[in-house]
């Protein structure tokens, strides 16, 4: 019997240990209010999701501003590709790519218009509800 019992407790902790490997390697993370990021090698640190009104109170231009921090531990050539997406998880629009150069644990300080800001002025900015950032290593 106590031998069961230790050869239980061991592959439990086996086990438990195998998958918590895997979460380490987990690439989705969700932190800000209609936007998640997909990336392993940055974080969001700060990000915002802004609409833009008209005259007569309808969304006519959506826009999303990022900052992030390098957690690949080495610097990297980074790709961001923003995904848009109505309530009911139908793709809008892709936006982007766009490539920002970050050093070795680098974390961006300010939001830069060139490189931290995409927006999108389609007929379809109305149905936009939340959006996916997608950074990834660029070679």
């Amino acid at each position: 019997m106590r031998k069961e019992l230790f050869a239980l407790g061991f592959s439990i902790i086996v086990i438990v240990g195998f998958f918590s490997g895997c979460q380490e390697s987990q690439i989705k993370a969700a932190s800000f209010e209609g936007i998640t990021l997909i990336s392993s090698i940055v974080e969001l640190v700060n990000a915002s999701l802004k609409y833009y009104y008209n005259e007569y109170q309808e969304v006519e231009k959506v826009e999303v501003q990022y900052r992030f921090h390098n957690i690949a531990e080495r610097d990297i050539l980074i790709e961001i590709k923003i995904e848009c997406y109505d309530e009911n998880e139908n793709l809008i629009t892709i936006l982007g790519p766009k490539h920002i150069s970050l050093p070795d644990d680098y974390t961006e300080q300010t939001v830069l218009t060139g490189a931290n800001i995409q927006s999108y002025e389609g007929e379809n900015a109305y149905m936009i509800d939340h959006v996916t950032i997608v950074a990834v290593e660029k070679e």
